[in-house]
């Protein structure tokens, strides 16, 4: 009979999670929607490269199924396209090397000397957002598969 408590305690337990899935997923997108303005602010005030675009910025995106953000920094292409009936715009690229849900600091060599350590300390908070977003994601996906296996 003991197992059968437990089974039902974990069970109950891995309902509760995964009915705060949304609110979860709410608020690391919060978290990393204000990680992004805070590092856009920081690049627009610091004046990159008097006034040119910024050599690349911090983006979050949502990925479809998933729970929380995927956060990265992108470039933006050089050129604008021209669109029928649209603005023109430009397009953006993730920028690759990310190891262990970190991008070196090299990256920001492009940056001003000045802006480089606020923009690694923001880098610092992002990964660990990152290590967040992991964390919840595995955590509900096993929430899950628990509860389908307990209507079995």
């Amino acid at each position: 009979m003991q197992n059968g408590y437990s089974k039902e305690g974990q069970i109950a337990a891995a309902k509760a999670l995964v009915a705060q899935a949304d609110a979860i997923h709410s608020e690391l997108f919060d978290a990393a929607n204000e990680l992004k303005d805070e590092c856009h602010e920081l690049i627009r005030r610091s004046g990159v490269r008097r006034h040119r675009k910024p050599p690349f910025a911090l983006a979050v995106k949502n990925l479809s199924g998933q729970i929380g953000p995927k956060i990265v920094w992108i470039s933006y292409s050089k050129k604008k396209v021209e669109r029928v009936g649209a603005e023109p715009v430009r397009f953006t690229e993730e920028i690759r090397g990310r190891k262990n849900g970190r991008y070196p600091k090299s990256i920001f060599n492009r940056f001003e000397k000045d802006l480089r350590p606020r923009l690694c300390e923001i880098e610092d908070r992002a990964a660990a957002l990152r290590q967040r977003v992991s964390f919840w994601r595995a955590a509900i996906k096993e929430a899950r598969k628990i509860v389908e296996q307990g209507d079995e």
